[in-house]
């Protein structure tokens, strides 16, 4: 499977999906269209899905992926929201995002599923 970047309900939730392996190049080109949206919404956040349930290969370090300069921009976004993981199981996935997490101002959880992340949303944007 490829990677994949759609609304999962505009203008406010976008999601990534992500498919086998990931690399930087993946990384960097969902984050572009992310950054694209960000810059041309009305609304006040863009929260972002992140699917990470089909992954089982990354191809890089958390060092290349924290130097990034196109996941650094939108990190910093003002109109970036919650970023939401799902698929609590894999351990090397939840790993990077609590690396993410802790290395600068993102609201980043990690849930079981998609239904647990809109259910998080809906419960914490009241």
């Amino acid at each position: 499977m490829s990677n994949s970047t759609t609304w999962y309900r505009e203008p406010d939730i976008f999601k990534i999906v992500y498919g086998d392996t990931v690399s930087i190049p993946d990384v960097e080109e969902a984050n572009k269209q992310l950054f694209e949206e960000l810059e041309k919404t009305d609304a006040d956040k863009i929260h972002l899905f992140c699917d990470v349930s089909t992954v089982k290969k990354v191809d890089f370090s958390i060092a290349q992926l924290m130097s990034n300069p196109v996941l650094g921009r939108n990190v910093m976004h003002p109109k970036l929201g919650f970023v939401l993981y799902y698929d609590d199981k894999n351990a090397f996935n939840n790993f990077i995002s609590k690396v993410l997490a802790s290395q600068n101002a993102l609201s980043v959880r990690i849930l079981s599923s998609e239904e647990k992340a809109l259910e998080f949303l809906q419960k914490s944007t009241v």
